[in-house]
Formats: structure tokens, sequence, C-alpha cells
């Protein structure tokens, strides 16, 4: 998460303090610049069977994107969510997307289902 810890300071000092929802979005959006949409999708499918903050394993998310890229490939994008911010490890050695609005914003925007409050995320979104 280092490398967009400078984008979120950016953005709090620009807006004094407060990162509003329009801030939040743009947040987002710098940390998935540059990953593919198909990409964002396989990410979103993962995440979207899980309540935010739930466990992730490094097995079922490189399992998942080792379909569209070959083996290093798809170890060297997880590990690019990682230094982006997008997954977080975890004490007990898994991970999780660790902003929950952020783990919602993905389902919502690239998961299955897009617009249909039907899974996970979009219900813990509902319950705040």
């Amino acid at each position: 998460m280092i490398c967009y810890a400078q984008v979120a300071r950016d953005i709090l000092v620009a807006s004094g303090g407060q990162m509003t929802d329009e801030d939040r979005q743009t947040y987002y959006r710098k940390c998935l610049k540059g990953i593919y949409r198909e990409d964002r999708e396989i990410i979103a499918r993962v995440i979207a069977s899980k309540e935010a903050g739930e466990p992730i394993s490094a097995t079922e998310m490189i399992g998942v994107l080792e379909a569209r890229h070959a083996g290093q490939a798809a170890d060297a994008l997880f590990e690019d969510l990682l230094y982006r911010g997008v997954l977080s490890d975890r004490e007990d050695g898994s991970f999780h997307v660790p902003i929950p609005s952020f783990h919602i914003w993905i389902v919502t925007h690239f998961g299955p289902g897009v617009g249909l409050p039907l899974n996970k995320a979009s219900r813990w979104a509902q319950e705040q």
C-alpha cells in the first residue's frame, strides 16, 4: 500500500482532511489504473464471494488470475495488487481488501451482476 499512501495523502491535503465520495472514487480509480478491465472483473469475482474484510488466500486469487495469465504473470499481478493497496496481507498469512468501501466499490463496478445487490459485499453496504 506504500505506493498509494501518497495519493491518499495528497487527496486529504487538497480537501482539508476530509475525503469526499468523489475523492474516494478518484483514489480507487488511481489504485486500479493500468489494470485491465478483464483482470478487474476476475478480482471482483473473487472478492464478491467474501464479506468486506474476510480473508482471501493467495492460492485462491492467484489461481483465478492464472486462468488468464501464465504463472509468473499471475504472480506479478498479485504482487502489483499488494503494492497498489488493492489487497493487503493479514497476520494469519491471508489477504483482504483493506478498505471496506473499496471492496464494495470494486464489486459494484466490476463484479458479477453489476448493479444487483445480490452479493455479500453489497449486502454489507446496505447494512451500513
